[in-house]
């Protein structure tokens, strides 16, 4: 018998009723349901789980730190993303509130990782205070006078600007009020022009006052930028010859001890060393200069003589140094190795102590001797070495002798702190003027010594010879002596 030899068939599929409907309906709402939790899941659910906005804060002014519910969060201008809600805002700039407000951010969802919502805002400004005005031209004196002591930028240390951050302060918090102000401090700023980067920055910031109506002089960048450039060739100016007169010899007193001294009559004389227009030589140019009638300590200050400071002043003591080098009057290396004695009286001079720590030294000694008592200016001290040989240079801290002819020790045992701010170009400038105008420099900057030390090589070190010390700065090798009127 024969197979019947041929296709099989199959019985068809045919897919269930599902509550009642037909197959093609639930798989039409079947894909539409994919479709539409799709639409959701992409368009709907990141704006859902993550609702707010892109807020990029600006400002007129330099940058300005902008806090959101008492968190930090860049300064200006930069952009961030805030959670939708309501935000309370803080705007401030180096320390001061410029602003506040409160903005409500709402809650968009639709396509928000493809379209983020922003919003621009521009900080708030304000008329500053005076005193609020003098904290931020501290800020950027401050700046500048570390700035200035780097005289090429790289990319391991990139340049970051100091003129045009603080003249867009200036238009955008100062008034006219202070517009003499602005004036002054540009001026001084110049003085610590060493780079080409902040030669530029300062020409930059200079357009911006001009162009907001502060009154800056159209050529005070002229010496800056031939210094700066290596085209200032050298100063034929004339100078004077000077015939000193003989010091003469004076005691300052106090309840406690007796300084010897030499008093300098007022008068004009030079000042520096060479006539080059260029860094670094431009700092030690020869120039011409006046000094009102002072006295000078013939021998630096002892150890002894600070020990008697310390015991009626225990806030300078060593055991109270972890305070002091909090509040920055000193750093680490205060006394170091030094121990002031009251009962065991050493005539060393002292060391291991700072600028702060000496002006606070000279304060106290006015109030016990009745005298305006002070850190001698550069000017002074440099007088004061006209008469010291260049051969009288003091290689140990112990072998100081007095002489009745002219202050001893001024070469070689310590670096001497003066009172008078390091500006590198001063000497290309109006050095006077300058000098007049370094009041308006916060207390935190570098200061000129003069002198050299014991460890010195006294080839290299003159009476001309400038050094350059922070102002909480100790040293073994840094000492001081007092002026008087």
């Amino acid at each position: 018998m024969k197979k019947n030899i041929g296709k099989s068939v199959e019985d068809p599929i045919v897919l269930p009723h599902v509550f009642g409907m037909r197959p093609g309906i639930y798989i039409s709402i079947i894909l539409a349901f994919i479709i539409i939790l799709g639409i959701f899941l992409v368009a709907f659910l990141p704006g859902i789980l993550k609702g707010g906005r892109n807020y990029r804060f600006t400002s007129t002014s330099g940058p300005v730190s902008v806090t959101v519910d008492g968190k930090y969060l860049g300064g200006t201008p930069f952009e961030t993303f805030i959670p939708s809600g309501r935000h309370e805002v803080v705007y401030g700039r180096n320390g001061i509130i410029v602003a506040s407000e409160t903005f409500t951010t709402k809650h968009p969802v639709f396509l928000t990782w493809l379209f983020p919502r922003r919003t621009n805002v521009e900080v708030p400004v304000r008329v500053f205070s005076s005193d609020e005005i003098t904290l931020l031209t501290d800020d950027f004196l401050s700046t500048l006078a570390r700035r200035s002591l780097i005289l090429s930028f790289d990319a391991s240390y990139p340049f970051a600007p100091v003129f045009t951050p603080w003249a867009r302060d200036m238009a955008a918090f100062a008034t006219s009020s202070s517009a003499d102000m602005v004036s002054e401090v540009f001026s001084v700023g110049v003085a610590f022009i060493t780079s080409p980067e902040l030669l530029e920055d300062a020409k930059q910031a200079m357009q911006l006052l001009i162009k907001y109506g502060f009154i800056i002089k159209q050529d005070i960048l002229e010496n800056a930028e031939s210094v700066v450039s290596g085209t200032a060739g050298n100063d034929t100016q004339n100078t004077k010859n000077i015939v000193f007169s003989v010091p003469v010899p004076v005691k300052l007193s106090s309840s406690l001890f007796t300084v010897s001294g030499f008093a300098y009559a007022a008068g004009d004389f030079i000042m520096g060393d060479g006539i080059e227009l260029a860094l670094p030589d431009v700092i030690e140019k020869q120039i011409n200069v006046y000094t009102k009638a002072f006295s000078l300590a013939s021998s630096p200050v002892t150890e002894y003589q600070w020990a008697l400071f310390m015991q009626e002043n225990p806030y300078w003591s060593v055991d109270n140094k972890k305070q002091l080098v909090a509040d920055g009057m000193v750093d680490e290396s205060y006394l170091a190795g030094i121990y002031p004695s009251v009962s065991v009286p050493s005539h060393r001079p002292i060391r291991g102590i700072s600028f702060h720590a000496a002006k606070a030294f000279t304060q106290w000694l006015s109030v016990l001797s009745g005298r305006h008592v002070y850190l001698p200016d550069e000017v002074q001290w440099s007088r004061a070495a006209e008469q010291v040989p260049q051969g009288d240079f003091l290689t140990s801290l112990s072998a100081l002798t007095e002489t009745s002819l002219y202050p001893s020790g001024m070469l070689g045992g310590v670096w001497e702190m003066t009172q008078t701010v390091f500006m590198p170009l001063a000497r290309a400038m109006d050095y006077t003027e300058l000098q007049t105008l370094s009041t308006l420099m916060p207390d935190d900057v570098p200061i000129i010594l003069k002198g050299g030390s014991y460890i010195s090589d006294s080839r290299n070190i003159t009476r001309h010879t400038v050094g350059v010390a922070g102002p909480d700065e100790c040293s073994d090798y840094m000492g001081f002596r007092v002026a008087w009127e």
